[in-house]
């Protein structure tokens, strides 16, 4: 199960967003509710059009850190336009959605696959040299804007089906490194994206040394 902190608001949401769902998962319903709620904020809405999501926010790092199976750092070599089909899991309620109303639990979903050639595993393992990143375009898509070239901390959730990771979070799962000087990590500053929590806030400008550090030392 992934654990990304959404939950979808309404039926329309639900059918606009089933891409949504395959690639975060449902943090309400089984175990990781009652070990990760603590660390969360309440949810926060945000929406477009006639969908909305419900977002949680990490109180602090630990959180982060728990709600993704692989970290990484490394650098974006590619950004790919994707076009998949997928379906909605069998015994989840946007599937019992979907057949209730009549609608095909199939749905074709267009995104991207960001590249990112990994210099640094902080959890988890990596197969490879290089890591794929999916992302998909829905109408409420708050992952930031990424470019090729740029690096990053990233948190992240491993799709087994498909290989392909997923942010752990929209903002809090994007550490960006400022690459002052490739050759010495030790100058390299990072910005965290996501900074009203204060364990978050206080990592910026902070060397990716110390930063890397702090991260391993809240890995189990």
């Amino acid at each position: 199960m992934m654990r990304k902190h959404i939950l979808l608001s309404g039926v329309l949401a639900v059918l606009l967003l089933g891409a949504g769902f395959a690639a975060y998962g449902k943090v309400n319903n089984g175990p990781t509710k009652q070990t990760l709620e603590e660390g969360w904020t309440e949810p926060e809405f945000a929406g477009a059009g006639n969908a909305s999501v419900s977002v949680r926010y990490p109180k602090n790092l630990q959180a982060i850190v728990d709600s993704a199976d692989t970290i990484i750092s490394g650098e974006i070599v590619s950004i790919n336009d994707t076009s998949n089909t997928l379906t909605m899991e069998e015994d989840t309620p946007e599937r019992a959605v979907t057949e209730k109303f009549g609608v095909d639990p199939s749905y074709t979903v267009n995104g991207r696959d960001i590249v990112i050639s990994v210099s640094d595993t902080l959890k988890g393992r990596i197969n490879g040299e290089e890591a794929t990143l999916n992302i998909y375009n829905v109408d409420v898509n708050l992952d930031p804007e990424v470019q090729v070239g740029d690096s990053y901390i990233l948190f992240l959730n491993r799709d087994e089906k498909t290989g392909k990771y997923h942010s752990a979070h929209f903002s809090a799962g994007y550490f960006k490194m400022d690459k002052t000087d490739k050759m010495d990590k030790s100058k390299e500053k990072i910005h965290p994206l996501y900074s009203k929590a204060p364990e978050f806030a206080a990592l910026e400008n902070q060397t990716y040394e110390i930063v890397k550090q702090k991260i391993k030392e809240k890995v189990k």
